[in-house]
């Protein structure tokens, strides 16, 4: 009878932690795109194709077909059937084809030659010669080879996308696939596509008649406070289903309440609905489609950016200037600004529009109460809702006499001084108040009195998530600010936040862009926080990383209207600050937030303090008070598909189960009757001795001949272990070369159980130097370790130093950390001051590499090329010829100089593998080195044909008689373009001189990769005296340059390094060991 590891998965013993940060059975979060096996990566890859272009309609995996051709089929304009090899050293050369069948390396694949045939194969050794779907390939025999390793797959993905956050979803989704074993996927399964919320906190009752023009242009629907212009939008989308919908107001506590008001977010998500394609395009190109498909653009609010965000206002109208072929509806409040649009009223419901609301949104259908309510609001919606809510919960309306206006209506509630005084402590605020901060703030008993009575007897005018409080509408916000209340009754309430965070308290630092303060205290704020000392305290007082997070983002967006109050060091440690909490976010790292949810609900239960609206608050909420709403919110605002809320709860089923894995009767007979059992295949295999192993050990089953094999490599000689393992696997059909891996698996969940507690690295330690011990091996280890640990410590009770959660969050991080882009630059600069050595430096960079996985391998290379050619020299015991640290032939000729001819062509032949042929430009600084004869011989001698050669250099392979290929150069006609698309180059130097672009104005662009500040060297251009004199407002509008067409904040991973070179180029005299002990 065949066995399998069903019941072990049912019950819970089957879920085994990779060290790379994956759980069997689980989606993964953050993990390693180098961790999947290469068959998978293709088919993420085909599903992100499927995702980003949407012209794919289906993906079959492992389908059932009569040929080999039966890894992928793809549905597109036709059926395509893809093999998929895993072959790096693969050329041309090896692959052989007849009628029926394609041998590759001697192995035999039978294909059908009426079927469209692909082969992708992870090889850099491939020849091209066409494209397939806008991919490099080869064609042979009606067949396409594509060559993508890893890095092309990742590379062309992140191109498909704006951010990351979406092929982070992609992975997540076609990983499950194959995890449940789904191997179908059609377009419109592919997981919803996410924008910033659109959606009201309240529903709409759809009640009205529907009266709007949809001629070309924009037009107006003014409206008073609360006449129901945002649910009218709803009402409109109804009518008009294919109308594009933009909010600048959902509800007081929305995650992103000042983001969606900026232009920039607007045209970011303007894209994504428009397009219906998670791909950014420009400003230009939206409005060409908006125009071109005459589309409805409905948009919500424009009030609140006139409110709250004035200096964009123009830039939405300059937008709304260009839409001339399509209907633009903009609903708001009535506007100082200047419409020059037609305008329409949006005015109160009738009468039988009042009643059909009543009855469908609170069952109020008494012929009386229906009649009364009507007649004391006319209609008016926002007053409608507040009675019908009161009469629900207190049985009674509470007024008497009909009120045209919504300010009448709060003059009747606030009908003394003493309760407007009060009630004004939501103006400090645009975002929430703690119920335990109103006495706070207020300083008065009375009147903290008064707010939490009126917060009781009128429920329905505040927004309540725990003890978090907002006012629900907008328009009380407008009826205390139009109060013009003496400022005194407010400013110990500013003075009290103000005085909290420059003492480093938490209580208000997440809420600081929301907090209404004088700009003298925003500047304060500002300058003290811009210090790496004081950020590295704020990490070791609490552990809410959120609200450091968001804390220091409302630095940055506050700092830009304010040019006169950073100094050099305090704008360069904001700079690494900034670098450092964009690194990592724990939005879906489901299992370690659960740790810590269950770790503070465990420990700090009575003084639970989560400030921030991140991750962490989030998780607490569903956790420990049953609310779903915030990580609802938190992951649509992510771009998460909604049903990713069932992944925590998957997280938390599992978790239940965790310790109860290895008790009751033992499980080892069943387990070694899996490995013999030869219908299974050799991953369940893998899985069942990794069981056995750690079953045996934890329940000390000493006869077992397993026994030894495992308490040695748990406690003393893991050699011995290792070769007996592997004689073991050879028995079960698993090769020899998994048996380290299944020790190592097999140890670790011995570990996580708490056993080997003098050899636990979980057991007898600190968060602390949990980080610490693994930070070499990576932020996906080291996550995958602190989990372990925090669940064990909640196990066993012991008390954490839970606050050092910040240095994990904030760490390097495992994936293209671009913060150290910069480092080649810093490292030299900091030579010529004395600070490091030229070896250090080389060790750092190596270091960084090892930790990364990608997206940073040119770094050691960039460094080398900026020294002399003797470093190779003094360091070569540092370079090898078969590492990937250094790309020899990119380094300039000098230096190739340097090394012996036996290296350099040891590491040529290691790069060309397999192949027969390289690319020009892959040895065209070798061709200029010493070693050119040389070369010249080899490739003769071994008949190496020479790829992607320009057309003025064939003739110089021809005359060798060296098989040469040319490259089709598409740009010989294109002119130089000075500024080309907004973006600066370094031949834009001759044109900055002619046109007197100045050094401040040439501080604010980009480059076509979206840095700031990418080209110290033209500076040059400009006297170093008046570069001195404006070093700070250089180095401020680099800070805040823009990528030209999206408008989006540009990339400033570049200017740590880049800053450093400019003030040394200019000779500025500043404390260089501050810089240094910054970096």
């Amino acid at each position: 009878m065949k066995r399998n590891l069903s019941k072990f998965v049912e019950s819970g013993i089957i879920r085994i932690n990779y060290h790379d940060g994956r759980e069997l059975g689980m989606t993964i979060t953050r993990s390693a795109f180098k961790g999947y096996v290469y068959q998978q990566q293709v088919l993420s890859f085909f599903i992100a194709i499927m995702d980003s272009k949407r012209d794919i309609r289906e993906i079959e995996a492992e389908n059932k077909v009569d040929h080999h051709f039966d890894d992928l089929r793809v549905v597109r304009d036709k059926e395509y059937y893809i093999q998929i090899k895993n072959y790096p050293q693969m050329t041309m050369d090896d692959i052989k084809i007849d009628d029926k069948n394609i041998t590759i390396f001697n192995n035999k694949n039978k294909y059908n030659a009426d079927n469209n045939n692909v082969i992708v194969v992870n090889s850099e050794h491939i020849e091209t010669t066409t494209e397939f779907w806008g991919l490099r390939a080869a064609l042979v025999n009606g067949i396409y080879v594509i060559p993508l390793t890893p890095d092309d797959i990742f590379n062309e993905m992140e191109n498909m996308y704006f951010d990351d956050t979406r092929i982070r979803i992609i992975l997540e989704y076609s990983y499950k696939l194959t995890v449940d074993a789904k191997f179908c996927c059609k377009l419109d399964d592919l997981p919803e596509f996410k924008t910033i919320s659109m959606d009201l906190e309240d529903n709409t009752i759809l009640v009205r008649e529907i009266e709007v023009s949809n001629e070309k242009g924009c037009q107006f629907i003014i409206g008073k406070p609360g006449v129901g212009k945002s649910h009218y939008v709803n009402e409109l989308n109804k009518k008009y289903s294919e109308a594009i919908v933009y909010r600048f107001w959902v509800g007081s506590q929305d995650l992103f309440i000042e983001k969606r008001l900026e232009f920039r977010e607007f045209i970011k998500n303007l894209s994504f609905l428009i397009f219906k394609k998670p791909k950014l395009h420009s400003e230009a190109e939206i409005l060409s489609k908006i125009n071109r498909d005459k589309l409805t653009i409905i948009i919500d609010g424009l009030d609140h950016v006139e409110n709250y965000k004035p200096r964009e206002l123009e830039r939405y109208f300059a937008f709304f200037e260009k839409v001339t072929n399509a209907c633009v509806v903009i609903l708001s409040r009535p506007l100082q600004y200047k419409i020059n649009y037609p305008i329409y009223t949006l005015e109160n419901w009738t009468q039988d529009e009042t009643i059909n609301y009543l009855n469908a949104a609170f069952t109020i259908t008494n012929y009386s109460v229906t009649q009364r309510v009507y007649e004391i609001t006319q209609g008016y919606p926002i007053l409608v809702s507040f009675l019908a809510n009161h009469y629900n919960l207190f049985g009674d309306i509470n007024l008497e006499t009909q009120i045209d206006a919504i300010d009448d209506y709060y003059e009747l509630l606030l009908d003394n001084i003493d309760m407007k005084t009060a009630l004004s402590i939501f103006m400090i605020n645009s975002s929430f108040i703690l119920k335990e901060e109103i006495p706070i703030l207020l300083n008065n008993n009375m009147l903290s009195t008064i707010v939490l009575e009126f917060i009781r007897n009128y429920p329905y005018l505040f927004k309540e998530i725990d003890s978090r409080v907002s006012l629900i509408h907008d328009s009380f916000n407008t009826y205390l600010r139009n109060l013009k209340l003496p400022d005194d009754d407010l400013e110990y309430g500013r003075n009290h936040v103000f005085t909290s965070i420059m003492n480093q308290e938490f209580r208000y630092l997440s809420r600081f862009g929301t907090f209404s303060m004088t700009d003298y205290d925003k500047k304060n704020v500002i300058k003290k926080y811009s210090n790496l000392l004081i950020f590295n305290e704020l990490m070791e007082s609490h552990y809410d990383f959120d609200s450091i997070r968001e804390f220091y983002f409302a630095i940055r967006d506050e700092l830009e209207n304010f040019q006169d109050i950073l100094d050099i060091y305090e704008y360069y440690d904001l700079l690494l600050i900034l670098l450092s909490i964009e690194r990592n976010n724990l939005v879906g790292n489901d299992s370690l937030l659960h740790q810590l949810v269950s770790y503070l609900s465990s420990f700090h239960s009575d003084e639970i303090k989560i400030y921030s609206s991140g991750a962490l608050w989030a998780a607490y909420q569903l956790e420990i008070n049953n609310n779903l709403y915030p990580m609802r919110k938190l992951l649509s605002e992510h771009s998460y598909p909604a049903d990713n809320i069932a992944d925590y709860f998957k997280v938390l089923e599992d978790e239940e189960l965790f310790f109860e894995k290895f008790k009751g009767d033992s499980q080892s007979e069943e387990l070694e009757a899996l490995l013999k059992d030869s219908s299974n295949y050799e991953h369940q295999k893998k899985k069942t001795l990794i069981l056995l192993l750690a079953e045996i050990y934890i329940k000390r089953d000493l006869e077992n001949e397993y026994y030894k094999i495992i308490q040695e490599y748990v406690e003393s000689d893991e050699q011995q272990s290792i070769n007996k393992i592997r004689r073991k696997c050879q028995n079960f059909g698993i090769r020899n070369f998994w048996g380290y891996s299944i020790l190592e698996q097999a140890k670790y969940l011995i570990w996580e159980q708490g056993y080997a507690t003098q050899y636990n690295p979980l057991r007898n330690t600190s968060l602390s130097k949990i980080i610490s011990n693994r930070a070499n091996n990576g932020s996906f280890d080291v996550e995958q370790y602190i989990t372990s640990y925090l669940r064990l410590s909640v196990h066993l009770q012991n008390k954490v130093d839970i606050n050092n959660i910040n240095k994990f969050v904030m760490m390097y991080y495992n994936r293209k950390d671009y913060s150290v882009y910069s480092f080649p630059a810093l490292l030299s600069v900091f030579e010529q001051k004395g600070f490091i050595r030229e070896e250090d430096s080389i060790d750092l960079l190596i270091k960084l590499m090892n930790q990364s996985e990608k997206g940073i391998r040119h770094l050691l290379t960039t460094y080398l090329s900026s020294k002399d050619s003797e470093c190779m020299l003094t360091h070569k015991e540092k370079f090898s010829s078969d590492n990937y640290y250094v790309d020899y032939f990119e380094l300039p000729k000098g230096h190739i100089n340097q090394l012996e001819r036996e290296f350099i062509f040891d590491y040529f032949f290691n790069r060309l593998g397999r192949s027969n042929s390289i690319s020009f430009y892959e040895i065209k600084q070798l061709l200029e080195s010493k070693h050119r004869y040389d070369l010249i011989q080899i490739l003769t001698y071994n008949s190496i044909e020479i790829s992607n050669v320009p057309s003025e250099r064939l003739a110089f392979f021809d005359d060798l008689g060296i098989r040469a290929r040319i490259i089709e150069d598409k740009k010989t006609d294109e002119k130089y373009i000075p500024f080309e698309n907004g973006n600066i180059h370094l031949e834009d130097m001759d044109y900055i001189k002619s046109t007197g672009i100045t050094y401040l104005e040439l501080a604010s662009y980009t480059d076509g990769w979206h840095n700031s500040l990418p080209y110290i060297e033209l500076f040059s251009l400009f006297p170093k005296k008046e570069l001195t004199t404006d070093v700070l407002k250089i180095i401020h509008n680099a800070f805040y340059a823009k990528v030209p067409r999206i408008n989006i904040l540009a990339n400033y991973q570049l200017i740590p390094g880049n800053i450093v070179e400019l003030l040394d180029m200019i000779d500025l005299e500043i404390d260089w060991d501050r810089i240094y002990n910054s970096f």
